[in-house]
């Protein structure tokens, strides 16, 4: 059976949106700096950051989350990390 992708929101520091996907565990999106590749991570608890769930552009070194209701679940969002 294929994978389902989802679109879930992406926000910025500077409060913009943008859509990422979502499939799994895991979501993709583009950084805002413009990298041609997209970052990939997988999601983690929405009460807790931690350290292995931050993906951080190789380009431009903004840091960005996958939050999910519980680790490893299904992504409702990414967001830019300060």
């Amino acid at each position: 059976m294929p994978q389902v992708q989802h679109e879930i929101s992406i926000t910025y520091l500077d409060g913009h949106t943008a859509v990422a996907a979502s499939t799994g565990n895991n979501a993709a999106w583009l950084c805002v700096c413009h990298r041609p590749v997209p970052l990939l991570g997988y999601s983690d608890d929405a009460q807790r950051i931690s350290a292995a769930a931050v993906v951080e552009c190789p380009k431009c070194q903004r840091k960005y989350r996958v939050v999910a209701p519980s680790k490893r679940n299904v992504p409702t969002e990414v967001v830019e990390l300060r």
